[in-house]
């Protein structure tokens, strides 16, 4: 919830999940408007995620199930 992420950041805080299925999930949220994904050309290409307006509303149900 908190800025923005890296897939590689992502993935170290699920052990045991695949990077298959992180991909399939974070397309999933960008494909209803949850999170946005940046690719910053260059060598090599960076790509970030960040939480939408639509997904820092969610901020207070997130906080909820984590409690």
């Amino acid at each position: 919830m908190e800025g923005t992420r890296r897939f590689s950041e992502m993935s170290s805080y699920v052990p045991g999940l695949s990077d298959r299925l992180l991909s399939q999930r974070l397309q999933e949220l960008e494909e209803v408007g949850i999170v946005e994904r940046r690719v910053h050309g260059g060598r090599p290409v960076l790509v970030q995620y960040t939480l939408t307006e639509k997904g820092l509303a969610l901020g207070p149900v997130v906080e909820a199930i984590y409690q």
